[in-house]
């Protein structure tokens, strides 16, 4: 199980995405939506208010975290407007997720972009097969 920091237990579960887990110059990385859904449909608590919540994988790693995202945060406005409106149907879907650093503030944010299915890895793996 990993530790969330030296001397402290280990986490139960997968830990929630970071900025620490995309390279920090800004180079987008492939990961794949391997869930979407709700707190409610993990019968979790909602204590931050998330809109959403996905368990996603980098492509090509065994890397796993959950993502969870606010109805304020840009990045599920993008994939709202990208994918279908059931996030059911964004399993298996790939995004790249990059860190943004806001120019004012110089703080760093992680933003999606959507690839279209033609050019995600599962779907030129079907055609194959």
């Amino acid at each position: 199980m990993p530790f969330n920091k030296p001397g402290q237990r280990p986490q139960n579960g997968l830990t929630n995405l970071k900025n620490e887990d995309l390279p920090a110059d800004g180079t987008k990385t492939k990961w794949q939506i391997l869930w979407a859904g709700t707190h409610d449909e993990l019968g979790q608590d909602n204590k931050y208010s998330y809109a959403a919540l996905l368990k996603v994988q980098k492509v090509g790693s065994a890397i796993k975290r959950m993502w969870p995202l606010s109805e304020k945060n840009p990045c599920l406005e993008t994939m709202i407007n990208e994918f279908p409106q059931n996030e059911k149907e964004w399993h298996g879907r790939e995004i790249l997720l990059f860190i943004h650093e806001q120019d004012v503030t110089e703080k760093k944010f992680i933003r999606v972009e959507v690839l279209p299915v033609e050019t995600s890895t599962t779907k030129k793996e079907k055609e194959k097969k």
